[in-house]
């Protein structure tokens, strides 16, 4: 028989545990890309709500994490650099409003833009931190078609990557 774990007192000065936090105190550099293309009009906002979700959880404020962003449909529409809202979390937020223009959906430009402008050490990229994106589509190129994880190929090959997949 296994006798359950008393609980400390709350007087106890240890510290909480992570998840109670809801903070993520790992320095990264995170980048969401948005697909605004047609094909996804009905779902934009959802996609929006989802980034602001996770930014709000990410120590912004004292600069760990910095955050940047991309929309795309047949290329590049909007962005903003991870330098642009260093060590503020609320304007980080706000910066999410983008238009949803419709149009074809070209991966593609939209990976080679963040390998080529975003992850950059003089638009805000730190050597040494992790490099994480983001990518919000339902995963239908269809200019220069590229899949999801062919984009994510790409990325790998200019700058070291974290790549996480969902089904």
């Amino acid at each position: 028989m296994v006798a359950p774990i008393a609980p400390r007192s709350s007087s106890s000065s240890a510290p909480k545990p992570c998840l109670k936090r809801r903070v993520c105190t790992v320095q990264i550099d995170l980048v969401f890309i948005f697909d605004i293309s047609g094909s996804v009009i009905d779902e934009y906002r959802k996609s929006v709500s989802f980034a602001r979700h996770i930014t709000s959880g990410l120590d912004i404020d004292s600069d760990l994490v910095r955050v940047a962003s991309v929309a795309f449909s047949v290329n590049v529409l909007s962005y903003f650099l991870l330098s642009r809202f260093r060590g503020d979390k609320e304007a980080s937020l706000k910066a999410f409003d983008f238009t949803n223009a419709g149009g074809q959906t070209n991966i593609r430009s939209a990976m080679e833009f963040t390998a080529s402008t975003l992850f950059v050490q003089s638009n805000g990229d730190r050597p040494g931190v992790p490099n994480v994106v983001i990518l919000i589509t339902d995963g239908y190129a269809n200019v220069n078609e590229l899949e999801p994880g062919q984009g994510a190929d790409l990325l790998k090959r200019h700058k070291s990557i974290q790549q996480f997949n969902t089904k």
